[in-house]
């Protein structure tokens, strides 16, 4: 498992997915730290912490909310 933070922030795009594509094509399970919204292309879910100990699990490609955390103590 590789574990990227920030890993593309100083590439282009261009170098960003020929990277996940190397990845994704050697079979290499990935986790990705990232404000680019262009990483959301090589996942599948994404984990967004709120800074108040709270979190949102959502499928990227279907914008669905798994669980949020903050609507569940309210």
């Amino acid at each position: 498992i590789a574990i990227l933070d920030e890993a593309t922030s100083s590439v282009s795009v261009e170098m960003e997915k020929q990277m996940y594509h190397l990845l994704k094509t050697s079979g290499i399970s990935y986790i990705s730290v990232g404000h680019r919204p262009s990483i959301h292309e090589f996942h599948d879910i994404e984990l967004s912490l709120n800074g108040s100990r709270g979190y949102t699990i959502r499928r990227i490609e279907k914008d669905a909310v798994l669980l949020d955390i903050d609507k569940m103590r309210s």
